[in-house]
């Protein structure tokens, strides 16, 4: 029986599988192809929630993603809906958002 429970238990405590990837890390990179940004200079994306309290709980207002490029020192930000629709895109530190 406790070989069983350890199966469970190491399924039910690792981490997702990569192919599950963060939400809306596609469109984050289709966008990032839109704006010819070279995916070999894609350093890392990090998509964080925004989370809207209120009285009767919480829930997903969108998300923000972060992209480090290896060509800048900073971070290309996109700010997404709840349906990971691009709302903006703007650059932080050196890093520039190309004109299209």
């Amino acid at each position: 029986m406790a070989p069983a429970l350890a199966i469970v238990l190491a399924a039910l405590l690792a981490p997702p599988a990569l192919a599950d990837g963060d939400p809306c890390e596609a469109e984050v990179r289709e966008h990032l192809a839109r704006m010819n940004i070279d995916p070999g200079d894609v350093r890392s994306i990090s998509v964080a929630a925004r989370v809207r309290s209120r009285r009767g709980g919480s829930s997903v207002s969108g998300y923000d993603a972060w992209v480090s490029l290896g060509s800048c020192r900073g971070s290309i930000v996109m700010r997404l809906g709840r349906q990971c629709r691009i709302e903006d895109v703007y650059g932080k530190g050196d890093c520039k958002v190309p004109e299209q």
